[in-house]
């Protein structure tokens, strides 16, 4: 079976994640009070319908993305940098809430919905400095969801107490005990000296680095015959962007990348020498996990594109000591192995021609087709594209359309002159 993902647009709109914060018009921070152990701050929303009639609004009756988003137009959380007086993570309190709320059951695949919702409404994310000031994140959430009750809760206003923690006081330099941010523990980069190149990747795949690329290289000092390949290292973190939220994981820099060097040990890049070594394109897969109701374990691919580049850069240094390199095992061998004779593929086709936003001015993440006239508009997709490694079997369809109409919209999907599927959709 062969996946295929295709995001189109219709009269403009768009899927956001559930990671994002947002601060728009309706939703408004506004410090209350401030003295010398801390802050008090009020998040207000003025949502335009109640939390029930926008989900009725969207035609969701479980909790999912779509719900999420629904019931709050996008706006899933407002935030506010803190200026500490010292470098210690705050500790924030929910003084006072007004909300709607209601019983909804969560949806079999909302794993990673409910994992973000069922969170505290308030919490102080991201310590670490700014401009050399201590200074962390106010994170308030304007929807959370109970899972134990089954209950989602939409909040209009917030009253939040920030309490400051004793700590070190000072600059970046006092940091590296004090906080986990791996990032504070470099002290030197490992970019930092030696001869380095960057190299732009707008594909996935395997690259090789032989002689010939070594003498095109502008402004190379050292000649190929002092270049060992053994002494070759690449460096890269892949294409996926960085995360949006501070907590969330990253490398707190480059990492090596293991390679596979053919030759070497002769201190010279011979003719026939080479490096090989693996680099993600700016757009590719990765997996989710998921859970059901009942416990059980699935999964499914989702894929990604960067939002701020068409290219991704991976960093080759070519003296210093010898490198990571790709250790090279024996097939284990396996008696009862299954031969299979065909695999599920995927493919995508992302159109990055229009952004769309409801904040003014837009985002930068949210990109969709050219927009369809309403009443006929079509868009032609795949047109005598041949699938890569299709030989045979079933097509099966995964479609994201970003519909904004008032009051309903519908769009369908035809191949070949036949109908492949239709839906319809309410204002969100």
């Amino acid at each position: 079976m062969f996946r295929r993902s295709v995001r189109l647009a219709i009269a403009g709109a768009c899927v956001l994640g559930l990671a994002a914060t947002a601060r728009a018009q309706g939703v408004e921070v506004r410090l209350l009070e401030e003295r010398a152990g801390g802050a008090v701050f009020e998040v207000t929303a003025a949502w335009p319908l109640p939390l029930r009639a926008a989900l009725d609004s969207a035609g969701v009756t479980t909790l999912n993305e779509r719900a999420a988003l629904a019931a709050v137009r996008g706006m899933l959380a407002a935030s506010e940098t803190l200026r500490l007086p010292a470098l210690a993570p705050p500790v924030a309190r929910v003084l006072a809430a007004d909300f709607d709320e209601m019983a909804l059951p969560r949806a079999a695949d909302a794993a990673d919905v409910v994992a973000e919702l069922d969170r505290p409404a308030a919490e102080v994310v991201g310590l670490g400095v700014e401009r050399k000031h201590p200074a962390a994140t106010l994170l308030a959430r304007l929807l959370t969801y109970d899972a134990a009750r089954g209950t989602l809760r939409r909040y209009r206003r917030l009253v939040v107490e920030v309490a400051y923690a004793a700590g070190p006081r000072g600059a970046a330099r006092t940091l590296g005990a004090s906080s986990d941010n791996p990032h504070l523990a470099v002290t030197r980069s490992v970019l930092a000296d030696g001869v380095v190149y960057k190299i732009a990747i707008t594909q996935e795949g395997v690259y090789r680095i032989d002689r010939d690329f070594l003498a095109r290289l502008p402004g190379l000092e050292l000649s190929p015959d002092a270049i060992d390949p053994n002494h070759v290292k690449v460096y890269g973190n892949g294409g996926a962007p960085v995360p949006a939220l501070n907590r969330d994981p990253r490398l707190p820099d480059l990492a090596e990348n293991p390679v596979y060097a053919r030759g070497g040990g002769d201190g010279s890049f011979g003719a026939t020498d080479a490096v090989f070594f693996y680099a993600a394109g700016p757009t590719g897969w990765r997996p989710v996990i998921e859970r059901d109701g009942q416990g059980n374990v699935g999964g499914r691919w989702e894929h990604y594109v960067h939002p701020f580049s068409n290219e991704n850069f991976y960093f080759i240094k070519l003296d210093g000591p010898p490198g990571a390199r790709v250790d090279p095992q024996p097939y284990p061998g396996f008696a009862d192995a299954a031969v299979l004779t065909q695999n599920e593929g995927r493919f995508f086709l992302d159109l990055d021609e229009f952004m769309w936003a409801r904040e003014r001015g837009g985002t930068g993440h949210t990109w969709v087709s050219n927009l369809l006239a309403l009443g006929g508009g079509t868009l032609p997709l795949l047109q005598n594209t041949a699938l890569p490694g299709l030989e045979a079997g079933p097509v099966t369809y995964r479609v994201r359309p970003a519909i904004q109409s008032n009051p309903a919209a519908s769009v369908t999907f035809t191949s070949g002159g036949v109908q492949l599927a239709s839906a319809n959709f309410g204002l969100l």
